[in-house]
Order: C-alpha cells, then structure tokens, then sequence
C-alpha cells in the first residue's frame, strides 16, 4: 500500500479529525501536516499526535526546523 500525506486545515478541529483519521493513518503510514496556532499557548493537538497516535512531531519555524518525539521536547 503507498504512503500518503494529508495537509490538514480544520480550523481547530484538528484533534478530532486525527481521531477520525487514527486507522488510515496508521494503515497508510500517512504523513501529516497541521498547524498548531498561535491561540493554543499548550499546544494540544501536537500533544494529542505524540501521546495518543505515538507520531514523532517535526515543526518548523521562521529561522529553524526541528523534531520531537516525547511530548515537551520542543
């Protein structure tokens, strides 16, 4: 089966739509594009993606990239 990426825009319901989601990503070792906005100080959805889905979060900012791969590795 081929890998897939999946750009997410769901205005804040990015949690939710990953639930949806959880098997097809899995199934289809998907990479997934977000934004955690600027609103959400705690970062809940990157926090969801690295306890729940067990995903690695790389993001990238305006002057570096980088990656984490236990929540607050940031």
């Amino acid at each position: 089966m081929r890998k897939i990426v999946i750009k997410l825009d769901v205005e804040g319901a990015e949690i939710a739509a990953l639930s949806g989601a959880r098997k097809t990503l899995f199934q289809r070792q998907a990479m997934v594009l977000y934004e955690d906005h600027g609103q959400d100080r705690e970062c809940r959805v990157s926090e969801f993606v690295m306890t729940q889905l067990g995903l690695d979060v790389c993001y990238f900012g305006e002057k570096h990239a980088s990656a984490a791969n236990a929540y607050g590795g940031r």
